[in-house]
């Protein structure tokens, strides 16, 4: 289980945010599943004369499968 928040500025022209969690579990020898939640993803791009304005927002559920090769 792991959780995640990160960002960054823009210095002015927009920021990004994000924020999630997840929960892994084994599903054979090699083989894990992964669900989790995307609580934010924001992306924001602004222009100073605001001719570009870029806003993008991702959230919902989340799902991988991982392959490990070698010794655990």
């Amino acid at each position: 289980m792991d959780g995640m928040f990160t960002g960054m500025s823009f210095f002015g022209y927009g920021n990004f945010m994000s924020a999630g969690g997840n929960l892994g579990f084994p599903i054979g020898q090699h083989w894990d599943a992964r669900v989790g939640y995307l609580m934010g993803s924001r992306l924001k791009i602004d222009d100073s004369n605001s001719n570009i304005s870029l806003p993008l927002v991702q959230k919902g559920p989340v799902f991988g499968v991982e392959y490990h090769w070698g010794q655990r």
